[in-house]
This record gives C-alpha cells, structure tokens and sequence, in this order.
C-alpha cells in the first residue's frame, strides 16, 4: 500500500512540474501543445483548457493530501495496536500480525463455544498436547 501512495505522489509531482512548466512558459511549442488539446477536446477557449488544468492540479492535490495524512494516521493506529498486542511493528509486518490474530480470534471462539455448552468437560481438556 505504501508503494501505491508513493507513486501517486511521485504522479503528482510530476504533474505539477508540468503544470509550473505550462503556467509559466510562453514557447512556441506549449501554444501549439495547447492548440492542439483545444482541437482533440473541441473547446473554444484556450482560458477554458488552462482553467481545467489549473482545477484539476489542485483537486489532485488536496486528494494526494487527503490519502497521505489518512496512511500516516492508518499506520499509526497499526503500530500502537501491534505493540497493544505485545508485538514488534519493525519485525512483524501486517500480513503476519492479522493471521495470528485470526487463528487466535478463532481459536478463542471455539473455546467459548465449547465451554458454554458443554461445561461438563475439564478445562484440562482442551489443552491435551
């Protein structure tokens, strides 16, 4: 997953260095890049392409902003419930952590079940080795 975000930010800024390359030059060779998005696209305007662009780098990157505060507090959260558990976040990754905890969750409602209904059996039982 941390690889995903990484390449949507290292998208992004390479977006935005097209985005600064565009606002900013006045070549010959951006107009007739521009010139011709307005033929593909049909627009009118050239204000109009450079008004959708500028909009989307911005949504782009308030949802690149968005996504990377909500990894950096998920993995927060992650790390203090390995260490909750007793665990070492640097050795244990989260595949590993969140099968152990299944079996364990699993294991743990089969004992309940069995101790609920059939309390009659010794505890000793179900540790038999």
């Amino acid at each position: 997953m941390a690889a995903d975000i990484q390449e949507l930010v290292n998208g992004y800024k390479l977006l935005d260095g097209e985005f600064k390359y565009l606002k900013g030059n006045k070549s010959i060779e951006v107009y007739s890049l521009l010139i011709i998005i307005k033929i593909k696209s049909g627009s009118n305007s050239l204000f109009f392409l450079k008004k959708i662009i500028k909009e989307f780098h911005q949504k782009a990157g308030t949802h690149i902003e968005t996504i990377q505060g909500d990894f950096k507090k998920m993995n927060e959260m992650y790390q203090s419930l390995v260490v909750y558990f007793g665990e070492d976040p640097k050795l244990v990754d989260s595949t590993e952590f969140f099968s152990i905890f299944l079996r364990f969750s699993r294991s743990y409602q089969v004992l309940l079940f069995f101790l609920l209904f059939f309390p009659f059996l010794s505890f000793n039982y179900f540790f038999q080795f």
